[in-house]
């Protein structure tokens, strides 16, 4: 078994929205967009409005779980995408 997967996207090119590639909704509304369905699935999809917040409802539900607030700060918010451009990230 391989580490399980998990995508958030919000207007079709993000990893995981190949789940959706077949839907009507995803198609039209790349097309709408003037941009292509990410093919590449993931094992569970988060659809959020922004990305980010989906990924910030993850980490708040994590946080829960495990009785420990794991949001960062805007500090480390702000040193991990300065990291993730300096190590070749773009969006």
């Amino acid at each position: 078994q391989g580490v399980p997967s998990v995508g958030v996207g919000d207007g079709g090119n993000e990893i995981g929205m190949g789940s959706l590639e077949a839907t009507e909704w995803a198609n039209e509304g790349a097309a709408l967009r003037g941009t292509r369905m990410c093919r590449t699935k993931t094992d569970r999809l988060v659809l959020a409005s922004v990305s980010n917040w989906g990924a910030y409802g993850i980490i708040a539900a994590l946080s829960l779980l495990t009785r420990r607030n794991l949001v960062p700060t805007p500090q480390e918010g702000l040193r991990l995408v300065q990291q993730a451009v300096a190590a070749g990230g773009v969006d």
